[in-house]
Parts: C-alpha cells; sequence; structure tokens
C-alpha cells in the first residue's frame, strides 16, 4: 500500500480526522501497514506492547475474557476506526484481546510517534479526547443497563447502538451489516442466546426488525429509542 493511500485512509479515522497533510504523511512514513487474515489475533488481552492499530478495511472484534474463562464481546469495529487506544497511551497491559472477523489491514502506530503527534497537533489531540469521551460515555451506559435493565430491555439498547451506528434505510430505519448472531449479542449483553433469540422473534412480529441477505434491518429506529428510553424511566 503507497504511502499516500495510507495518509489518505488515516484522515479519515476517528483518531485522525482533521490532521493535516503534513502530520497524515508524516504518520504514513512512521507505521507498519499489516495485513490480517480471518480469525487471527492482533491483540492478546494483557500483552504489554503498546501499539496503537488503525483500520484500514476489514473488521475486528474485541473481546474481554474473565478469570473463569467467560469471553464477553465488547465490540466490533470497521475501517476508519482504531483500538489499542488505552496503552498506546497509559504504556499499561491491554484491557482487551481482538480478533479479525475478515481479512484486515491495519496501520500499527507506536505509542510514542502518536503521543508525540498529538503534542504537536491540535486536531489529533481534539480527535483523541473525543474518542476517548465517547468510550467513556459507553462504558457508563453499560454499566447502568447492567444495573437496571433486565435481560431482554438490554437486547433492546445494543439494538439501538447498532443501529445508531448503521447505514440509514427509509425515513426512519437503519440496516445493520453484517447481522450479529444471536450469540455475539447474548456475550456482549450478559445473557443466554435463548434469551436473545426469544426478544428477537418478538421484535420481529412487531414489525420492529428484519432478518434479510445478511443483515438486519431496523424498520423504526424511533420506536426503538421509545422501548429502551422507557426501560431507563422504569416504565418497561
Amino acid at each position: 500500500m503507497e504511502r499516500e493511500q495510507v495518509a489518505q485512509a488515516l484522515s479519515r479515522n476517528e483518531v485522525f480526522v482533521g490532521a493535516d497533510a503534513a502530520t497524515l504523511a508524516e504518520l504514513a512514513s512512521r507505521c507498519r501497514v499489516q495485513s490480517h487474515r480471518t480469525g487471527t489475533t492482533l491483540i492478546d488481552q494483557n500483552d504489554d506492547d503498546t501499539d496503537l492499530f488503525a483500520i484500514l478495511d476489514g473488521r475486528v472484534r474485541i473481546t474481554l475474557l474473565s478469570a473463569k474463562g467467560q469471553e464477553v464481546n465488547f465490540r466490533d469495529q470497521d475501517a476508519d476506526s482504531a483500538f489499542g487506544l488505552l496503552s498506546a497511551l497509559d504504556g499499561r497491559p491491554r484491557s482487551a484481546s481482538v480478533v479479525a472477523l475478515t481479512d484486515t489491514r491495519v496501520a500499527v502506530i507506536t505509542g510514542d510517534v502518536l503521543k508525540r503527534t498529538m503534542a504537536r497537533s491540535p486536531a489529533v489531540m481534539d480527535a483523541v479526547t473525543h474518542h476517548l469521551a465517547f468510550l467513556v460515555r459507553e462504558l457508563s451506559e453499560r454499566v447502568f443497563e447492567f444495573s437496571t435493565m433486565v435481560a431482554r430491555q438490554r437486547v433492546h439498547a445494543e439494538l439501538l447502538r447498532l443501529a445508531e451506528r448503521a447505514a440509514p434505510a427509509g425515513e426512519s430505519g437503519a440496516w445493520i451489516h453484517p447481522a450479529p448472531t444471536h450469540a455475539a449479542i447474548a456475550t456482549r449483553i450478559s445473557t443466554q442466546r435463548e434469551t436473545v433469540s426469544r426478544e428477537m422473534s418478538t421484535l420481529t412480529r412487531l414489525g420492529l426488525v428484519e432478518r434479510r441477505r445478511g443483515g438486519l434491518l431496523v424498520r423504526d429506529v424511533g420506536a426503538l429509542e421509545a422501548l429502551v428510553e422507557a426501560a431507563h424511566e422504569g416504565d418497561a
């Protein structure tokens, strides 16, 4: 992959949005581009490396493993996102593992290069700050959901998160592609696959969701949001 192509791809990445051409060119010259096949582990939980990985193309899954061996799928990430930011900034061991869901290419940027770039580029500092704020908000939402919602309501909340990041479909819908498996949703919200399957069947009967062509159509994001808001208020 040519450096100009890498610089262009980095310009779209969530932690480098707004960086000027000179900054992007320097990052492209200092990074390593790696290709990983489907199923490859890019990061192991508790590893002590401190690189940042900017996804150029492909899709990865962030997973956490408990001391008892229980796996929790935290989220999936696509091109123009990044992972490994926390260790790149604080130098501490990896908090999660990352596995390639498809053939994936990443630009690997050392933590030292990232921090020097942040110091020189207000745009990169701002993008990283906004990304960290997003992570804190998402974690806060999940803590609240685990503390106050029953499993079926957590299904609604997870679907809403996916829908809000998905491509729009019509006036009020969203197209989630690829569709998450029921097992994957279950591990993200700490419940059983059967619970997710039952609630997805209910939402299908209500006409809120529909599986088609490998994706999941959320017909009315507003209605799904109303279900989640009602759960927040204790009315569901």
